[in-house]
């Protein structure tokens, strides 16, 4: 009689139940980053941290590199006290301008929304589910839903007015990619775009350069610079589709959004807005969702979904880019 069974695999000449190494492969993985809730596919690997604001700090095709940028020595930290540069892909809400009112601050954000526990309130192999506490300065709770199909991932943010009184704020989806790639937005033919500069440090300063290619946007150089170049760029975009494309190597990632008409979002804002930080090493890439008056109970939400490409030695990414353009 054959001792082969097909849960078992040979390590190292002994015979290994393939379930006990699976669950040993797993326990090993949560061991590291115990707070990292995981869903993965044949294609993709996405990771949330329910202890920090319920935000995507992992995005990566199996076997690859994050594509995210964010801090793993900060993942394990459970403290909504205080902000940490944590980064990976958070939501806040818009304008900027007004995030002084209550309490007289103008940075960070919404602690219970960025930094804060969410709950699980939904998890499968495909698909988890948080909320936000409701104790928000800015009286709302954020429902988060990642769900994981092929080669996308549909995220899809619902915010819920649990305060007493009427609000109006739009929803602000920002992610810090890893700052060795490159972002890219749609211009199109008579669309506008704003740029602003600011150097910490003027006898460092290096602005940025930027170009519009073939009806595409994008910083020139790489936000990795020389040391002690302290300056920052924002670009406020008109876009031609709520698409931004992210490219690092041969990863690229399709970010894309309902239509957001420029006319709706927050005044000092744009639909598309691509961050760089030479002092800081960032690249941000966002959407703003329209304004919305919300009465008690009352939802808004924003919907996007990120697809994974990998592009091949034949295909450079103005090839891609190409095809993605309107017509």
């Amino acid at each position: 009689m054959s001792l082969f069974h097909p849960c078992m695999m040979s390590v190292g000449g002994v015979q290994v139940c393939r379930c006990l190494m699976l669950w040993i492969s797993l326990s090993t993985c949560l061991s590291v980053h115990a707070q990292v809730l995981t869903l993965q596919n044949e294609h993709l690997q996405i990771g949330v941290l329910p202890n920090c604001g319920g935000r995507l700090v992992q995005f990566q095709p199996v076997e690859g590199v994050n594509l995210i940028d964010s801090n793993p020595t900060l993942w394990d930290t459970d403290d909504a006290s205080q902000w940490r540069p944590v980064f990976g892909h958070v939501i806040w809400v818009g304008p900027q301008s007004r995030w002084h009112e209550r309490p007289p601050r103008n940075w960070p954000p919404d602690l219970a929304l960025v930094m804060g526990r969410y709950e699980i309130t939904e998890k499968s192999n495909t698909a988890i589910t948080l909320r936000s506490s409701s104790n928000s300065e800015w009286g709302l709770e954020l429902t988060k839903q990642y769900t994981l199909k092929e080669q996308t991932l549909h995220l899809a943010v619902t915010a819920r007015n649990v305060a007493e009184h009427d609000l109006r704020w739009d929803l602000w989806s920002n992610t810090r990619w890893h700052p060795d790639g490159r972002g890219y937005v749609p211009m199109g033919s008579n669309r506008t775009v704003q740029l602003q500069y600011r150097a910490l440090d003027p006898l460092t300063y290096e602005a940025p350069t930027h170009r519009i290619v073939a009806g595409w946007f994008s910083f020139d150089q790489p936000v990795i610079s020389k040391p002690g170049n302290k300056s920052w760029a924002k670009a406020m975009i008109e876009p031609a589709q709520c698409l931004m494309v992210y490219q690092r190597d041969q990863h690229v990632v399709l970010q894309q959004t309902q239509p957001i008409h420029a006319g709706r979002v927050s005044s000092g804002h744009s639909p598309v807005e691509v961050y760089v930080d030479h002092g800081q090493n960032l690249l941000e890439m966002e959407f703003h969702s329209q304004v919305h008056e919300l009465s008690p109970g009352q939802t808004m939400s924003l919907n996007q979904t990120w697809q994974y490409r990998h592009l091949k030695s034949t295909t450079s990414i103005n090839d891609l880019l190409q095809s993605l353009s309107v017509r």
